[in-house]
């Protein structure tokens, strides 16, 4: 036996074929990068850890009938997606609390700090619509290929430019007064 970690792959291989240390290895091989996309995609903190809870409970369930020729790392992203779209349907009249817009609103003269800065950018973030948004974290802040993406969200690569144009468009308006108030440019 190698001394080498088994690649992703092989411990794909072996979860499918129900081994439980393989499942728990791939389940913490990719668990970051599954907290990391739901914390940006879902709209609350708490849709998020939803969201990761369904998508472990469904490689848990599902993996063995899972088919090898999709990428797994496209089909997590996909459910967790999936997950985030069904809780924020569930809550349609919900949206940033008072205090989150609150915290992202400054005085003329008082300083935003970059706790505010990143406040208002993810008060953006949340206000684009679901499948720009979804475009947008997968594209700029999980720094995936636009054909990763397109896997991931079932789009043409194409489809994923024009979201991704209106996304940052949408965040440029938004935006827009923030970046004048603090000479910040805009590209």
């Amino acid at each position: 036996m190698s001394n080498f970690p088994p690649t992703p792959e092989a411990l794909l291989d072996r979860a499918r074929a129900g081994e439980p240390a393989a499942i728990e290895a791939l389940i913490e091989l990719h668990q970051p990068d599954i907290r990391r996309f739901a914390f940006k995609v879902c709209r609350t903190p708490e849709d998020a850890e939803d969201a990761v809870q369904h998508t472990l409970y469904v490689v848990l369930t599902k993996i063995g009938g899972f088919r090898k020729a999709a990428k797994f790392t496209s089909w997590l992203f996909t459910v967790v997606k999936n997950e985030c779209l069904r809780l924020l349907r569930r809550r349609p009249t919900e949206s940033l609390d008072e205090g989150t817009i609150a915290r992202t609103q400054t005085a003329p003269n008082e300083i935003l700090d970059q706790r505010q800065i990143a406040a208002s950018v993810a008060a953006a973030i949340a206000g684009l619509d679901p499948e720009q948004r979804w475009v947008f974290v997968m594209r700029e802040v999980e720094q995936l290929s636009a054909i990763e993406v397109a896997a991931a969200l079932h789009l043409s690569i194409p489809a994923v430019k024009s979201r991704l144009h209106r996304a940052r468009e949408q965040m440029r308006v938004t935006l827009a007064p923030l970046a004048r108030q603090f000479n910040i440019p805009v590209s």
